[in-house]
């Protein structure tokens, strides 16, 4: 399936990619969107908003918009991505979240989206789905480990909760690993226009009001809580064990306790 996909791209990618351009990389449902938002308010003058003319033209989904990515205006340029590798990669911003909360996430997103039948339970989704890797971009686990085995360009790995715990901490560090100059009051302005609560009220004003490309493939709760631990409201012990024969190895790779 993503050997496909890469394939379906290739028609649409006939874009310049500078030495400096920074991908934000992750496995879907882990944080990227977030991240697209702080760094978007962290560089553009006004604050970043949903529509059309907004954030994809900031920071250019490769999936959905890669027709903007040459005129994106942010320097150095950003682009959203949910691939593991590409050729195009040299400088990476890849995103890990607890692949139970992952789980969680996407099984509701999936449903808002209608991929998968409207009367799935959890644990169906997990046994038919995600534990198979029927995602587009494969499984979580084998996303994770393609990312690392990589030699080519270099990655800042962030975790999801450690954003969360302290976004401003994170934030510059991302910038400094890429030599990007940071400004505190920038860092503190981009945290506050990109908490959750605005970003969700961003989002349904834009749901209520649009009818662009996004508004077309995204659920109506495409930002959802952004909690961790979100996970133990939904597992039990048995789907719980399932989960681990599978992720397990990966999860205590990144400090998960199981």
């Amino acid at each position: 399936m993503l050997h496909l996909i890469k394939k379906g791209l290739k028609k649409v990618m006939r874009f310049f990619i500078a030495d400096n351009t920074i991908y934000i990389v992750s496995y879907p449902r882990s944080g990227n969107t977030w991240m697209r938002f702080l760094i978007a308010n962290y560089f553009a003058d006004t604050e970043a908003e949903f529509d059309n003319d907004s954030l994809p033209k900031l920071i250019p989904d490769i999936h959905i918009n890669p027709q903007d990515i040459d005129s994106a205006i942010l320097k150095p340029k950003f682009i959203k991505s949910h691939f593991p590798s590409l050729k195009e990669y040299n400088n990476v911003i890849y995103l890990v979240r607890d692949g139970r909360d992952v789980a969680v996430s996407y099984y509701f997103y999936e449903l808002g989206t209608k991929t998968i039948p409207s009367d799935t339970d959890f644990k169906t989704y997990l046994k038919k789905y995600f534990l198979l890797g029927k995602s587009p971009f494969g499984s979580w686990a084998n996303h994770i480990e393609a990312i690392k085995s990589q030699k080519n360009y270099r990655i800042c790995f962030i975790k999801y909760e450690d954003l969360l715990k302290d976004p401003e901490r994170k934030l510059k560090e991302m910038l400094l690993f890429f030599n990007i100059p940071t400004n505190e009051e920038k860092i503190k302005k981009a945290v506050n226009c990109s908490k959750f609560d605005v970003m969700q009220a961003k989002y349904e004003k834009y749901k209520s009001s649009s009818s662009g490309e996004m508004d077309k493939i995204h659920p109506d709760k495409f930002i959802r809580n952004g909690k961790t631990e979100d996970w133990k409201n939904y597992f039990d012990e048995q789907i719980l064990q399932e989960f681990y024969e599978v992720n397990g190895k990966t999860l205590q790779s990144y400090g998960y306790i199981l």
